[in-house]
């Protein structure tokens, strides 16, 4: 596949967005697609379609203003540059995308990556109501938070790891489907979304877990806060046989229901809260007799 190297002198200055800003016309083809890594902005109702070939921003910001952008099985990589789409939908169809650092907004668009891996590198990660779905590909932020304010979150059984960022769908469902959540002293927050993990475990590493009112159902994986609080705000809370463990951290499902199957409940000290007024403790040796009185 040939490469298409885009040159400053085939873009179009752009002074009065900012400092070194140039419109590009975009593209609609296969080829790999180099731009030259000043901060690029698409001409008015254009797209950009690489039809499988890669897209490198070479460190530079591009803004789509709302057009789409699709590389097709290519891969998308910033280097370090913000990306947002302003709306547009943003897809890769299992080519890998990663921003290196740089800050990813679609603002309402979709991002869809199609099995492909998500890797921001510490970078942010916000839909704005738009849907993020990896469909089997791992989402990786490297500390960046991650904000769908809304939209859902689907990785198909790939695994989600923001290694410290807070994740936050704002009233959006979590589901994962077989692949495990890791926040790594990040907060994870559902704002009344449900997150199901289809056997994946969710491990906050000392983070806060609030699902706001929605349901928390891991179908078998477990759930360790490692001193995070958990809070279902009413929810239910159902592991079917996996373990649930705040080790310190407390427990309150604000009256919705709480069941482990064959699962242990493990609060190392902290209070569990079924519903208002009734604040039993488990220790350290709960076993499954204690969480079957409790659920």
């Amino acid at each position: 596949m040939k490469t298409l190297r885009i040159t400053r002198e085939e873009l179009k200055p752009r002074p009065g967005i900012g400092e070194d800003w140039y419109e590009w016309e975009g593209c609609y083809k296969k080829a790999n697609i180099v731009l030259p890594g000043c901060n690029v902005i698409l001409a008015p109702h254009r797209h950009i379609n690489t039809r499988g070939g890669d897209l490198d921003t070479g460190g530079g910001f591009l803004h789509t203003r709302g057009g789409n952008l699709n590389t097709g099985r290519g891969n998308l990589k910033t280097g370090g540059g913000a990306l947002d789409t302003s709306g547009g939908n943003l897809s890769t169809s299992g080519g890998n995308l990663d921003t290196d650092g740089g800050n990813l907004d679609t603002d309402g668009g979709n991002l869809d990556t199609g099995g492909g891996n998500l890797s921001t590198g510490g970078g942010t990660l916000h839909t704005d109501g738009g849907n993020l779905n990896t469909r089997g590909g791992n989402l990786n932020t490297g500390g960046g938070s991650v904000s769908t304010f809304g939209g859902y979150v689907f990785t198909g059984g790939g695994t989600l790891d923001t290694d410290g960022g807070n994740l936050n769908t704002r009233g959006g469902n979590l589901n994962t489907r077989g692949g495990s959540v890791y926040t790594f002293r990040g907060n994870l927050s559902t704002g009344g979304g449900n997150l199901t993990t289809g056997g994946g475990y969710v491990l906050t590493y000392g983070g806060d877990l609030d699902t706001g009112g929605g349901y928390l159902d891991t179908d078998g994986g477990s759930v360790d806060t490692y001193g995070g609080d958990l809070d279902t705000g009413g929810g239910y809370l159902h592991t079917h046989g996996g373990n649930l463990n705040t080790r310190g951290g407390n427990l309150d499902t604000g009256g919705g229901d709480l069941s482990t199957g064959a699962g242990y409940i493990d609060t190392g000290g902290g209070s569990i809260t079924l519903d208002t007024g009734e604040s039993p403790t488990l220790s350290k040796e709960a076993k499954n007799e204690d969480a079957t009185d409790h659920s």
